[in-house]
């Protein structure tokens, strides 16, 4: 029967009849039995609780047997605490609730039997009284994961003042067992017990104690683990640009299908924490992609990592530069400009918008516009150049081809100096004063010249641009007539 729960001693029916013939008899002079009877060695352990202690001696009906259990005073003397008579019977158990006993004092049984000739003897067997439990504690896991493999090793470290039955760690799952494990301890003060065990995905508890040899228990361990081995992953929230370039940083979508969550994204393996959720983002603003090819990868709680998702990043805007052979008068060209186009970023430039028409280019990282490709407007003209990631840029000119007009000719009579005639012309657009040579003051559109006898001539000047005109002057140098 189990030692935690009787301590008992028997011999077999073989064993009792070899006993008896092998013990000698002796006689008196007078042929009376001299041989004392035998009692069975046995051994009784640790124990607690109600225990039946049964010792069998190689004798058929002795006359009497007295078995007592007795326990060491401070007197040093062993003192009886109970016993029990036997008759008629060669198999004595005494049951003895040894809730009553001293722990850790020195305690044994004694039996004593007398045949029918009283002959007598008597034997002592030890007992150890152990009521005190083992400790056992989880050495591994250390932490509740979630773990990336399915495999988990459970280790557990137990000790007992008396000495260990057996070690063990079951795995429980909602409450149910799903793996049950231990090892025996071979009595030993301090033991481990290790094992291997290989879970799926999910949440999971240990359950872990130790037993003693006298059947007691430790108190029973609980720990909460996790096994996660699916990794989270990264979905662009963003339309994949049509030029597979893009011009702003893009947003993502990071989730976790596993038991854990997600813990942190790696962007360009510079790690970014997050807070752990099952479901994250990554948003512009949130971060600063490099130029050319990044690459995203999250990370759960576990340890899993997403595949990597890469894409091309550009934020440098391409440019158009005025090409030479061209020159603009007072910052007006009166000649179509041609412009050098490039893109120092990863793009291409894409297209042209020429005041507000786009004009589609082959993607290149060099590009032109020339001159006779696109008629300028008269005045203000836009030029925006935009690469294949949506970088933009804008540079403007004025343009003037139209040759200036006079629109008016006023002449006024002054008496001044023996007489003349102020003449003063109205152009169509702002011409240059030095144009029109000596002579001619004013500004802007309007210039006035004194003329003292008659005059034909052509009158030249020049736009703001440089654009030529003239116009043909007659003064009549003849005074208004008196009224």
């Amino acid at each position: 029967m189990p030692r935690n729960r009787i301590a008992a001693a028997t011999i077999s029916a073989a064993a009792l009849t070899a006993l008896m013939c092998s013990a000698p008899i002796a006689a008196h002079a007078d042929g009376a039995d001299t041989v004392k009877p035998v009692i069975a060695d046995t051994a009784f352990g640790t124990v607690k609780g109600i225990v039946t202690f049964t010792v069998t001696q190689a004798e058929d009906a002795p006359k009497r047997a007295y078995v007592e259990i007795q326990q060491l005073g401070a007197d040093a003397k062993w003192k009886k605490l109970k016993g029990q008579e036997f008759k008629g019977t060669n198999e004595f158990a005494l049951t003895v609730d040894t809730a009553a006993l001293a722990e850790g004092v020195a305690t044994q049984v004694k039996v004593s039997s007398w045949d029918l000739n009283d002959n007598h003897t008597s034997k002592t067997f030890p007992v150890v009284i152990d009521r005190t439990k083992p400790v056992a504690n989880l050495v591994t896991p250390a932490t509740g994961g979630p773990f990336n493999t399915s495999t988990i090793e459970l280790t557990v470290d137990a000790t007992d003042n008396l000495g260990l039955d057996r070690v063990t760690a079951n795995v429980y799952q909602a409450g149910k067992l799903v793996k049950s494990t231990s090892s025996s301890a071979g009595g030993a003060t301090a033991a481990t017990h290790s094992k291997s065990v290989t879970l799926p995905d999910g949440e999971y508890s240990i359950r872990f104690n130790a037993s003693d040899l006298a059947g007691s228990v430790s108190t029973t361990g609980q720990f909460a683990f996790e096994i996660d081995t699916v990794a989270p992953t990264v979905t662009p929230k963003d339309e994949t640009p049509a030029k597979g370039v893009f011009g702003s940083a893009p947003s993502f979508k990071l989730s976790d299908a596993g038991v854990g969550e997600v813990d942190y994204v790696e962007i360009n393996g510079v790690k970014k924490d997050l807070t752990n959720n099952k479901w994250s983002d990554l948003n512009t603003g949130g971060y600063t992609p490099a130029q050319g090819v990044n690459t995203i990868v999250a990370v759960d709680t576990a340890g899993n990592r997403s595949e990597p998702v890469t894409f091309t990043f550009d934020s440098v805007a391409p440019k158009a530069e005025v090409k030479p052979g061209v020159e603009a008068v007072d910052g007006v060209y009166t000649k179509a400009p041609s412009f050098k186009l490039s893109d120092a970023g990863i793009g291409k430039v894409d297209y042209l918008v020429v005041n507000g028409v786009k004009k589609d280019l082959t993607d290149n990282k060099w590009s032109d516009l020339n001159a006779g490709a696109y008629t300028p407007v008269q005045g203000k003209n836009t030029i925006v150049v935009v690469d294949t990631a949506g970088n933009a840029s804008e540079v403007t000119f004025e343009f003037d081809d139209v040759e200036p007009v006079v629109t008016a000719e006023s002449e006024t009579w002054e008496s001044k100096e023996s007489g003349r005639w102020a003449v003063t012309l109205t152009f169509s657009e702002p011409v240059s004063g030095a144009s029109l040579g000596q002579g001619w003051y004013g500004d802007d559109t309007v210039y006035t010249k004194v003329f003292y006898r008659a005059k034909t001539v052509d009158v030249a000047f020049t736009d703001l641009a440089g654009n030529p005109g003239s116009y043909p002057l007659v003064v009549d140098a003849v005074a208004p007539a008196a009224e």
